[in-house]
């Protein structure tokens, strides 16, 4: 059985702890922010699921403080985090020419940093559906349903990649192994740079956005602009089902309820992923001397409303 280290206990990082933990793997959680280290520790998780509420008791350590080794990696950070993370995982032991490193990172670009530190034989590069969202420090609301996507980086499928799903699958994860996870990573991508940031400029939960009469010839903007620098990028992708798989995460359901991720990181103040997402199909369209105006205008929107949410914390915060 893996020994397992989780980088990051933020909403996707937790739902995966805990359900892992629930499956009986020996499975530890490594974080930098102390408020959420210390809360986890001393008052266990707590989980608020579609049920109950209850706590359970979860391994947690710091991780620039942790000196243990682990079979297997799980990078569930945000994508600005990504390189500095990895570096300090090699430099002090945690990653050993043993170990197997998964990354859930969303967005576009880290997967090239990450090939800079890990052979391909020993990177997973994943995308994951299921929902959640981080109340606070140390509490998690779990709801919904997904799945996990997978493939080792030089795309063979060997021994470990099949121990690997099988782990995910054991935890009720519905794990599969991709054909091609270029593909689905862009496709993830695409979804999130409209889903993400569209509700967070007009601050509403996925469903109350869906509910807009113009969401759908903003999302369809979008989305074929972004599959325009795919192709531009040798990458084929259908812009079509990408729209009717938005359309379907939209419905009135549990996870149409609640505000996604970006919502949740500016109106706190907190650092986002516009710049992995709008930002880097920006980068790419402009490398690729095509235009993508809708995807730039996102990115300027995001970045003034962050940067006004962050300045109305600072005015709150002053003695």
């Amino acid at each position: 059985m893996f020994k397992i280290g989780l980088i990051g206990a933020g909403a996707l990082g937790s739902r995966l702890s805990i359900q892992l933990k629930a499956a009986g793997y020996d499975i530890t959680l490594l974080d930098n922010w102390s408020e959420r280290v210390n809360s986890i520790q001393t008052e266990g998780m707590i989980v608020k699921s579609e049920l109950r509420t209850y706590a359970i008791e979860m391994p947690i350590d710091h991780l620039e403080t942790n000196e243990a080794s682990f079979d297997l990696i799980i990078l569930t950070t945000k994508s600005y985090q990504v390189e500095e993370t990895v570096e300090t995982l090699l430099r002090r032991g945690t990653i050993t020419s043993q170990t197997r490193v998964i990354s859930m990172v969303s967005g576009l670009g880290h997967t090239k940093v990450l090939r800079q530190y890990i052979p391909s034989s020993q990177l997973y590069l994943a995308i994951t559906t299921w929902p959640s969202y981080l109340n606070q420090a140390g509490e998690i609301h779990l709801y919904g349903q997904g799945h996990i996507s997978l493939q080792r980086a030089d795309g063979k499928h060997d021994a470990e990649t099949a121990r690997i799903v099988d782990m995910f699958n054991d935890a009720k994860l519905n794990a599969s192994v991709s054909d091609d996870i270029t593909v689905a990573i862009w496709e993830q991508a695409i979804i999130d740079s409209t889903i993400q940031p569209l509700c967070t400029i007009f601050d509403k939960t996925v469903h109350e956005f869906s509910s807009n009469p113009e969401a759908p010839e903003l999302v369809s903007l979008l989305v074929h602009e972004a599959v325009q620098v795919a192709e531009a990028q040798n990458i084929q992708l259908d812009s079509e089902a990408i729209i009717q798989t938005i359309k379907d995460a939209s419905h009135f359901t549990t996870q149409g309820f609640h505000y996604p991720s970006m919502h949740q990181d500016v109106t706190r103040g907190r650092s986002n992923e516009i710049d992995a997402l709008n930002g880097q199909i920006v980068k790419y369209a402009q490398a690729s001397n095509i235009k993508a105006p809708n995807h730039e205008a996102v990115v300027t929107l995001i970045r003034d409303f962050a940067q006004i949410y962050t300045d109305k914390i600072e005015y709150v915060l002053e003695p």
